[in-house]
């Protein structure tokens, strides 16, 4: 059996977009299509580090799981976090890896998807429609 030559298809890809963009910007320059390598100054962050802003808390279970609900920042950027917590041995709610975050401006679309997902609900009698109202 004769073996051919391997394609080397990243070398390929690698010709054919310098073949159509252009090489490539070296270190330190600005890349094609960007104006400026200044970045805007860092905003405060409204929400610090240290203390998180606690918006809502709910026991999922009788186990002592509870779903926390707050506003959080890391390295000065605020998120929202939705976050299971569990009870130890002390009686502490304590964190868990279970969770979303997310940033502040996708909390209009979250709703509006938790707002469809309620109407659903509803629509299938899997809750009342007073329980929506809350």
């Amino acid at each position: 059996m004769i073996m051919g030559r391997r394609m080397n298809w990243q070398a390929a890809h690698d010709r054919d977009r310098v073949a159509q963009r252009g090489s490539e910007a070296m270190a330190g320059t600005p890349r094609p299509g960007r104006k400026t390598t200044r970045r805007a100054p860092p905003r405060e962050c409204p929400v610090s580090e240290s203390e998180p802003i606690e918006i809502a808390k709910m026991w999922r279970d009788r186990r002592g799981n509870a779903l926390v609900f707050s506003l959080k920042s890391y390295e000065g950027r605020p998120f929202f976090d939705a976050r299971l917590f569990f009870t130890d041995s002390d009686g502490r709610l304590k964190p868990t890896a279970k969770g979303i975050t997310a940033a502040p401006r996708q909390l209009p679309e979250i709703a509006k998807a938790i707002a469809k997902a309620m109407e659903k609900a509803a629509e299938l009698g899997l809750i009342d429609e007073a329980e929506g109202g809350e």
